[in-house]
């Protein structure tokens, strides 16, 4: 069995030969994404947990281990989102839409849960220096971590809402409809550890 072969086939068949190459080469790069840390789901999960031990004042640094998963991760996932954008020009436009849902937008949303996970690692660590110091640089810096963090989260949200331009699946990506899984944050969650900086709490 030639898995390559496969697979080229597959995407063929789907996506056309020119793309074909592009789109494998995407997918090969945003399953190795996902090794790195686990996936979607999980990044999610990491996402919540930081917020929730903020929330709870259980100030506990993210390792420089953690923190390099996470951007070997987030590198991995932009190759897959930049083959991806690479393909599409080449993909017939009756099968665009397919191609939108199944390829670009699965690498695109994975880029952003990473740059979320990335913002509030970040965050999370500067609030440990902000409110164990008590001292106004920190405070500055982890304020500016936040607003960095929060807008992530708000692209992040912006596209699940949207989903993918495959008509036949609107809806479906909405935040609201995580139930099984562990949804999106909130970004008032975030707004609302922004507001004890400001009042210094």
């Amino acid at each position: 069995f030639d898995s390559n072969a496969f697979y080229r086939e597959w995407a063929g068949r789907y996506f056309g030969p020119k793309a074909a190459p592009l789109v494998v080469q995407s997918l090969e790069r945003l399953h190795d994404a996902h090794e790195k840390v686990v996936g979607y789901q999980q990044v999610t999960a990491d996402c919540v947990q930081i917020l929730r031990r903020l929330r709870r004042k259980n100030y506990a640094r993210v390792d420089a281990k953690s923190s390099a998963a996470t951007a070997g991760g987030l590198r991995l996932a932009r190759e897959s989102l930049e083959s991806a954008r690479s393909a599409r020009a080449l993909v017939p436009d009756a099968d665009r839409g397919v191609f939108d849902d199944q390829i670009a937008f699965p690498a695109r949303v994975f880029v952003e849960n990473l740059e979320v996970l990335g913002a509030l690692q970040v965050f999370n660590n500067e609030c440990v220096s902000a409110f164990t110091q008590r001292s106004p640089a920190p405070t500055s810096a982890a304020r500016a971590a936040g607003i960095v963090a929060r807008d992530k989260l708000s692209r992040l949200l912006a596209s699940l809402e949207a989903g993918s331009s495959w008509r036949k699946w609107s809806g479906w990506t909405k935040p609201e409809n995580f139930r099984i899984h562990t949804p999106p944050p909130n970004a008032v969650e975030i707004q609302a550890l922004l507001d004890d900086l400001n009042r210094g709490k």
